[in-house]
């Protein structure tokens, strides 16, 4: 049964140095969680202008469902984006964009609360107006997992936003620098990948901890099954853009559908690598991609200090949320 998933947040122009692709992170887990067989809306706004026109007509193409963005008289978002020696993404985020003044409507609490999983960011809440629509918009679907994808940005996040955001949510999802700034900026004590990953767990009552570790795969935590890690996969790297949101798309997706907390990491790792070896974070990949992925003989790539918490693969005897 498709499930339905809502992502919160930013749909923007990503300015490279050669291209203007639509993008954003909540707009890549849309698309996304849609290629993977869900009903994913993105939940933004874009300007009445002629990029929120392009806009438009590019996430249509995409087979995004458009019934939750919306339109206001704020310029569409946009991003310079340029890359470091080792191919790592840049950004330049343009303050006072659309999607800075998204607005909680009767139509947004009706689909939410029809929603299985609201995921949700942190650049978005850099403005009052769509903070509140969050939360609005969490408040609205009920007792639906909240997964928090972190994605801090320079400059577009602070302490009180990101520690109001771990209240709202169930799962927290976000890689292994974010780990190390969210330890000091909220005063952790741990200063361990699992440590840090575990005391988030506790103090904010989070059902499951995931820190992706780049090329070298994903650690996850649950206060329930303990701690678990799956390598990554050795691939050509053609453009690293969208690929942890394709890793948040298809982890989710597993969980939704009844996985276990290693299944879910494994499918991740896949879509992860899969869309670092395309160009550009909306290329194709479906289900049936990453069930073949797991067969195409790939080197494992491991992180030397995780490997303890290495175990088999299961399937269906987990952590479920449906």
């Amino acid at each position: 049964m498709r499930k339905t998933v809502l992502a919160f947040g930013e749909i923007l122009w990503d300015l490279l140095p050669d291209a203007r692709v639509l993008g954003g992170a909540p707009f890549n887990f849309a698309f996304r969680a849609g290629s993977l067989g869900d009903r994913a809306h993105i939940v933004s706004a874009v300007g009445r202008d002629a990029l929120g026109d392009e806009a438009f007509r590019r996430a249509e193409q995409l087979g995004v469902d458009l019934r939750a963005l919306q339109r206001n008289d704020h310029a569409t978002g946009t991003v310079p984006v340029t890359f470091d020696a080792q191919g790592r993404p840049q950004y330049i985020i343009v303050p006072d964009a659309a999607y800075d003044y998204i607005e909680m409507n009767d139509g947004l609490e009706r689909l939410a609360a029809g929603a299985d999983c609201v995921c949700y960011g942190t650049l978005a809440q850099r403005c009052g107006q769509s903070r509140a629509a969050l939360e609005g918009l969490v408040r609205a679907a009920g007792n639906a997992p909240k997964v928090y994808d972190v994605n801090l940005r320079p400059a577009c996040y602070t302490g009180p936003v990101v520690a109001r955001s771990l209240e709202m949510a169930d799962m927290v999802k976000l890689n292994d620098d974010e780990a190390r700034e969210m330890a000091g900026l909220l005063g952790l004590d741990a200063r361990t990948i699992p440590g840090i990953a575990a005391e988030l767990a506790r103090r904010w009552d989070l059902r499951c901890v995931v820190v992706t570790l780049g090329a070298k795969g994903a650690f996850v935590h649950s206060p329930g099954e303990g701690n678990r890690y799956s390598p990554g996969y050795e691939v050509n790297v053609v453009d690293p853009l969208g690929a942890g949101d394709a890793f948040t798309a298809a982890f989710i997706h597993c969980l939704l559908h009844g996985d276990t907390l290693e299944h879910a990491c494994e499918w991740g790792n896949r879509a992860g690598a899969s869309v670092v070896a395309q160009k550009g974070a909306t290329g194709p990949l479906s289900g049936r991609d990453l069930e073949g992925f797991g067969r195409t003989g790939h080197r494992r790539l491991y992180d030397e200090s995780m490997k303890i918490y290495t175990i088999p693969l299961r399937k269906s005897d987990g952590m479920v949320w449906q």
